[in-house]
């Protein structure tokens, strides 16, 4: 009836706990998404104020980028591979540009620290390119992240995408990478691009499988039809379009139908992290 309508396959396994608690809750916000919105608010408080040093935490634009430290561990969490501080809106050398503004002063208030927890798990992407330049704070040497072609270009040379160590600051201590099955997009592309360098450990839940560029046609009938017609594969030539990232180890954040999930894996890692990592 003209009335606009999406729809997305595989949803996420975070909808259907926040569907139950905004429900035993009888939340007065006017919607879900109010109600994900608080929850998100009160779950980056609790890491401000609970889980990491209170005053050690730095948070840039509106949680664009967050960090800091429990003891000799540090914590970067990035929210989205853009955002307002991360160069949405600017020219492709300028959002580069604030990129490593940001990473730098990161990883210079971090550079002490034994090793860090790199937090992916709420990202739902951006640019590819954004991920990429981030991912080059933590490299030593060139490193061959991913190849990406278009879906049936069987005789065309892969496009190769090199992980290139930065002209900033870099991190090349041990990195734990925190994902989950909201990781999406260009997130998941930079946990490939991650997972490619040596000083990296993945861990958490298998990111969202839905790494492609999008393809858009429009049908005779008036709809729009979105396609991923891309094919990402990393290093090893595995494909993980569809089913998601696999981390080395896994950890349940959000698959228990638990909200507090989340913030207990990250209390979670810290400690194992200061127990294990935290020589210092």
């Amino acid at each position: 009836d003209g009335q606009r309508r999406r729809h997305r396959g595989k949803p996420a396994p975070v909808l259907g706990p926040l569907l139950r608690a905004a429900f035993e809750a009888q939340s007065e916000a006017s919607s879900l998404g109010a109600f994900a919105n608080a929850w998100f608010d009160e779950t980056h408080r609790r890491i401000r104020e609970e889980i990491l040093d209170p005053e050690s935490v730095v948070v840039v634009g509106d949680e664009d980028a967050m960090w800091g430290r429990r003891g000799r561990i540090g914590y970067l969490q990035i929210s989205g591979m853009g955002g307002d501080v991360l160069g949405d809106g600017l020219s492709p050398d300028a959002r580069l540009g604030a990129v490593q503004e940001v990473m730098d002063r990161a990883l210079t208030d971090l550079a002490d620290t034994d090793a860090l927890l790199l937090d992916v798990a709420l990202n739902q992407g951006g640019s590819d390119a954004v991920g990429l330049a981030i991912a080059g704070h933590f490299a030593n040497a060139p490193s061959p992240g991913l190849t990406k072609r278009a879906h049936g270009a069987d005789t065309v040379e892969p496009q190769v995408v090199r992980v290139l160590p930065t002209a900033g600051v870099r991190y090349l201590k041990p990195v734990t990478l925190l994902t989950t099955d909201v990781t999406l997009s260009a997130a998941e592309t930079f946990t490939i691009q991650m997972r490619a360098l040596p000083t990296v450990t993945h861990v958490g839940e298998a990111t969202r499988g839905a790494l492609s560029d999008v393809l858009v046609k429009s049908l005779p009938n008036g709809w729009s039809l979105q396609l991923s017609n891309e094919v990402y594969r990393d290093r090893d030539g595995t494909l993980w379009e569809s089913r998601g990232v696999s981390p080395d180890t896994s950890i349940a954040v959000f698959t228990t139908g638990d909200l507090d999930g989340y913030p207990r894996a990250l209390e979670g890692l810290l400690t194992w992290l200061s127990r294990t990592r935290g020589g210092g």
